[in-house]
């Protein structure tokens, strides 16, 4: 018989994870840009910035008179604000264009059935 002892010990065997931890990925958030804001929205927004949230309105809209906050504006400001307004009208034509344009498209489409209607029941016989 033989007097080597073989060391079979944890220490000599080499360490091995059996299943490594999942590795968890960061979150990473992602930056969408912004929704488009409408005109009215910019309006607003410029008239909260540069007038005050409790500034004077007349139906909605803010008041121009002689010492009004606007007439306080410089020529500037208020040179962008009524290109800001010119934009909401800009914005509410094309709105309504849109609208009167799917009208029309509905109307054609239904004057196209009603012509194909009565074309085939012109091309029956009479009883």
């Amino acid at each position: 018989m033989s007097d080597t002892v073989t060391d079979t010990s944890a220490a000599a065997d080499p360490v091995v994870d059996p299943a490594p931890a999942a590795v968890e990925k960061p979150a990473f958030k992602t930056f969408a840009p912004p929704p488009p804001r409408s005109a009215k929205d910019r309006l607003r927004a410029f008239e909260d910035k540069h007038l005050g949230h409790d500034v004077q309105r007349i139906d909605g809209v803010i008041e121009r008179g002689h010492g009004s906050a606007f007439k306080a504006l410089p020529a500037e400001k208020q040179a962008e604000y009524v290109a800001i307004e010119k934009l909401v009208e800009a914005e509410a034509k094309v709105a309504s264009a849109s609208a009167d344009l799917e009208a029309a498209k509905v109307n054609l489409a239904a004057a196209i059935r009603q012509a194909d209607l009565r074309a085939a029941a012109a091309k029956e016989p009479a009883a």
